[in-house]
């Protein structure tokens, strides 16, 4: 087909058509997504086994561009780091308040069930929420991707 030989209303249908498979193509892959997260707030290492098990050509992707066997709990807070998404505090890593804002992450303490001098010690655990896991899901196509040598 030549363009040049289109008249203008030819034209526009066509561009309508092509806006028309763009904005399908787009519902289809938030479809796609949101399938692929879980309906219920997770732990970043249960993400992980979850982006194993429902995409695993998208795990292997993301380990094999960072030369990683398989993206575990550890790489996947060093890449939430790497993108100033968490931070470390201590042993912990810790949402950054514009993720805990925006209701992608948050922190459970959990109770270790110990004490040091009569005061209970909890642990800090990065919690993500299907919106989270979303956002994440998006942002690993968008940062590995296939069109990202």
């Amino acid at each position: 087909m030549e363009l040049e030989k289109l008249s203008k209303e030819e034209l526009q249908t066509i561009i309508l058509e092509m806006k028309k498979k763009e904005i399908e193509y787009q519902e289809n892959a938030d479809i796609v997504t949101k399938l692929l997260i879980s309906k219920t707030d997770c732990k970043v290492s249960d993400f992980c086994k979850m982006l194993v098990a429902k995409a695993p050509e998208l795990h292997s992707i993301v380990a094999k561009k960072r030369g990683d066997k398989k993206i575990g709990s550890v790489i996947m807070f060093r890449i939430l780091r790497e993108k100033n998404l968490v931070y470390m505090q201590g042993t912990c890593n810790v949402p950054y308040q514009t993720m805990i804002d925006k209701g992608y992450m948050y922190i459970r303490l959990k109770d270790r069930g110990q004490t040091y001098n009569g005061v209970d010690i909890f642990d800090k655990v990065t919690i993500l929420t299907p919106k989270g896991q979303e956002y994440l899901m998006k942002k690993l196509i968008e940062w590995y991707g296939d069109n990202n040598e």
